[in-house]
C-alpha cells in the first residue's frame, strides 16, 4: 500500500509507544522517567565508541530485552550485521515491534548451534543468570564466537546493593571466576563513578514532587554523568567492563 504524506508522518512515529505514556488508573501522569536513564545512555555511548575500533561483521546483543541498544548499534554501524538475543518471548515481541527493521531472535544460547559472531555484548546481562547456569552460559557464549571474536560485557559491581532482581554483583576477580576457563582479558575498566553531586542533581530532576522539563538541566546532568563515567577505580565504581578474547 502506498502512504499519503500524512500517513508517512502516523507511521514515522510508531518508532515509539506513545500511546501507552499517559496514565488514568490511580492517579493521571502523562510522564514516564527512568532515574538510571543517563547512566544507560552514557553506556550506549561509551560502547559505541568502544566498538568504533574494533574490526567486525557480524554482532549479536545477548540479552538484548527491548532491542535498544541493537537500534542504537545499528544506527552506528549500518553496514554491519546486528542481531538482538534473548530468551524471553515477551522481550523479543516488544523488540521487534518497537524496531521492525532490525533482527530479533528468542533463542537459549546454550542450545544455539550454528550461529556465529565477530563481536558479542552481554551489558547488564550476567547478574541476572542463576549462578547453577552461569558455566552453561559462558560456554554457550564462547560456541557463539568466532576464533578470533571477542565480547564486551558491563556488569554491576560489589560497591553497588544487590538488586532484588540480580543473583550477584562483581569484582574483577569474580567476574572472572566464571569466565577465565574460555577467555583472557584484553581491557578491563572500572566505570559509572559512584558520586554524590550526580545523586544529588537527579534527586533534584526527578523525585516525587516533581520531574524537571528544563533542557538546559538535564543536559547539564548527562554531561556530568558522561564526564564522571570512566573517571574512577574499582574501589569507586558502580560498574566493571571488560573486553574479552577466546583463549587459542
Amino acid at each position: 500500500m502506498t502512504l499519503s504524506s500524512e500517513q508517512k508522518i502516523q507511521e514515522n512515529q510508531y518508532d515509539f509507544p506513545y500511546h501507552y505514556i499517559p496514565q488514568f488508573e490511580g492517579n493521571f501522569t502523562q510522564h514516564v522517567s527512568w532515574s538510571w536513564g543517563v547512566n544507560y545512555c552514557a553506556t550506549i555511548e561509551f560502547l559505541i565508541k568502544k566498538i568504533s575500533n574494533k574490526k567486525f561483521n557480524t554482532l549479536a546483543d545477548i540479552g538484548t530485552g527491548d532491542g535498544r541498544l541493537v537500534r542504537e548499534l545499528s544506527k552506528a554501524f549500518p553496514e554491519k550485521i546486528i542481531e538482538g538475543i534473548d530468551y524471553s518471548d515477551q522481550a523479543i515481541s516488544l523488540a521487534k515491534a518497537l524496531n521492525t527493521q532490525l533482527s530479533f531472535k528468542q533463542a537459549d544460547i546454550t542450545k544455539l548451534k550454528d550461529d556465529k559472531f565477530d563481536l558479542i555484548t552481554l551489558i547488564e546481562v550476567f547478574e541476572h543468570i542463576p549462578m547453577e547456569l552461569c558455566h552453561d552460559f559462558v560456554f554457550g557464549l564462547k560456541n557463539l564466537l568466532t576464533d578470533d571474536g571477542r565480547i564486551l560485557l558491563t556488569v554491576p559491581h560489589k560497591n553497588k546493593p544487590l538488586s532484588e532482581k540480580h543473583f550477584q554483583h562483581f569484582t574483577k576477580d569474580s567476574i572472572m571466576e566464571y569466565f577465565s576457563e574460555f577467555f583472557n582479558i584484553v581491557e578491563y575498566q572500572p566505570i559509572d563513578k559512584i558520586s554524590r553531586f550526580v545523586r544529588y542533581l537527579k534527586k533534584i530532576s526527578n523525585n516525587k514532587y516533581f520531574l524537571v522539563q528544563y533542557p538546559k538541566f538535564n543536559n547539564y546532568l548527562y554531561s556530568v554523568v558522561k564526564k564522571n563515567y570512566v573517571n574512577t577505580n574499582e574501589t569507586n565504581c558502580g560498574r566493571i567492563y571488560l573486553e574479552l578474547i577466546l583463549k587459542q
